[in-house]
């Protein structure tokens, strides 16, 4: 956190986010394999959404890996109750950024794997990915900013629904399927 607040101030950014490690477990919750994932793109950071849309694929809707200057939360709740219910926030509240910067290295130890994971569960909850992708189209139709970014909020989108889906079909119950 402190290596996300000092680029916030040195650059006057509204949000910072960090790469991550994924840390994959073994069935016995033992570290298997540790993976960093640095950003590619750091290039686009350094400006906003709008001046930059690769910004809104590239960050992901991960809310762990950013650091939000407190006004840019304001107006914005995660729904209780709802599964990928980041999805459902990050994304709009990137959209209030003025300057969103990169600290391309990984400071955030993700882990896959783990009992209990939202990603590891797989019922009717697997649906709520909808309800994210209605927000975030919501949103963007509200601030009159849809158009302008369509082409990678319809990525965003269809890249969750897929993964979410892809779940589905691999680990969910016939009944669930159908």
């Amino acid at each position: 956190f402190e290596k996300l607040y000092e680029k916030a101030i040195q650059t006057e950014s509204d949000i910072v986010l960090c790469a991550h490690n994924v840390v994959t477990l073994t069935p016995k919750n033992n570290i298997k394999k540790t993976s960093p994932r640095i950003l590619q793109n750091a290039q686009y950071y350094g400006k906003n959404i709008f001046e930059s849309p690769q910004i809104l694929a590239f960050s992901r809707s991960y809310a762990w890996n950013k650091l939000y200057k407190r006004e840019i939360l304001d107006g914005s709740e995660f729904p209780k109750g709802q599964f990928f219910e980041d999805s459902a926030v990050i994304y709009n509240i990137l959209s209030k950024a003025h300057k969103i910067e990169l600290v391309n290295e990984p400071l955030y130890n993700y882990v896959i794997g783990r009992e209990g994971a939202i990603t590891q569960t797989i019922d009717y909850r697997v649906f709520d990915i909808f309800k994210s992708c209605e927000s975030i189209v919501k949103h963007y139709k509200k601030i009159e900013k849809f158009d302008a970014l369509k082409n990678e909020l319809e990525s965003i989108c269809l890249l969750h629904i897929h993964t979410r889906l892809a779940a589905l079909t691999q680990k969910g119950s016939l009944a669930l399927k159908m």
